[in-house]
């Protein structure tokens, strides 16, 4: 149970991360080799790799979530005690 919650709490954040990596590697290719239109290549691109990071926001977030929703999941014992699932494992 704690890979899966760390797997889905890392990836988002590696995608980011790749996705950040991309703009800047793009960004400075942009700088560097004069092309015609430069500028409006550059916010091109930063609006595709915007709606590519709220994409990924919007796929991404209901697993997340679940995943650490279901880590809060309480059981209830016969002494009345309440013990996290997760812990039971």
């Amino acid at each position: 149970m704690y890979e899966t919650f760390l797997a889905a709490i890392v990836t988002p954040i590696i995608v980011t991360g790749l996705l950040y990596i991309t703009y800047i590697t793009a960004n400075l290719r942009l700088k560097y080799v004069k092309l015609p239109n430069e500028e409006n290549r550059r916010i091109a691109l930063r609006q595709k790799l915007g709606k590519g990071f709220f994409w990924l926001l919007i796929l991404v977030y209901p697993s997340v979530s679940r995943t650490i929703l279901q880590m809060l999941y309480c059981k209830q014992l016969d002494e009345g005690d309440a013990f996290l699932l997760a812990d039971l494992r």
